[in-house]
């Protein structure tokens, strides 16, 4: 998956749509990292919100090894910054 071209790519009108990328983009760049979250995906409980319709990807809960993993994984990426 190309970076330059998902990051200058136009996100779905659609909020539900735009979170479900964010999920996609955000396990591809997890994978190449070596890291799963296994419940990652869009909070269904925040879709069918009318007043403000914002879903949320939910990142789930993670055994500790994969959270220090993670972090890690952040921590290198704050440094390459």
């Amino acid at each position: 998956m190309d970076d330059d071209m998902t990051a200058s790519a136009q996100p779905p009108l659609d909020p539900v749509e735009a979170a479900e990328q964010a999920v996609v983009l955000l396990r591809h760049a997890l994978e190449a990292a070596g890291v799963a979250l296994p419940d990652l995906g869009v909070d269904g409980c925040t879709c069918g919100y009318v007043v403000v319709h914002r879903p949320m990807v939910e990142l789930g809960r993670v055994a500790p090894d994969v959270a220090i993993r993670l972090a890690g994984v952040l921590a290198r990426g704050a440094l390459a910054s």
